[in-house]
């Protein structure tokens, strides 16, 4: 009898997913895919990606933000507060900022 109880407690442990929005989306963990991350209270951050070990419970995300040189990429952890968001999603348009046109000017001989 003292068995069978654990055994359902058990199950009914791994069968509760407490956060089913962040499982069975392979685009958050593939480590190519952009997407964005939105915080509860309403921050975006833009061009990350992620992978999630085979040992990891959560995805670990690194974002690099806007194309500004000289921003650094940030690592977090795909978890509440933090929701992702797939790139194309409302909020999340585009993900990877465009490139900007950049022009050279030719240099004035020197006298």
């Amino acid at each position: 009898m003292h068995r069978s109880k654990c055994a359902i407690l058990f199950g009914l442990t791994i069968a509760a997913d407490p956060f089913p929005t962040l499982l069975a989306q392979p685009w958050l963990e593939d480590g190519r895919s952009c997407f964005c991350l939105r915080h509860e209270q309403g921050q975006v951050i833009a061009n990350c990606t992620g992978i999630k070990g085979s040992q990891d419970f959560y995805v670990t995300a690194t974002c690099r933000g806007g194309s500004e040189r000289g921003d650094r990429p940030s690592t977090l952890t795909v978890r509440p507060p933090w929701t992702p968001v797939q790139d194309g999603a409302p909020g999340c348009e585009p993900c990877r900022p465009q490139e900007r046109e950049t022009k050279t000017h030719p240099r004035l001989p020197q006298e």
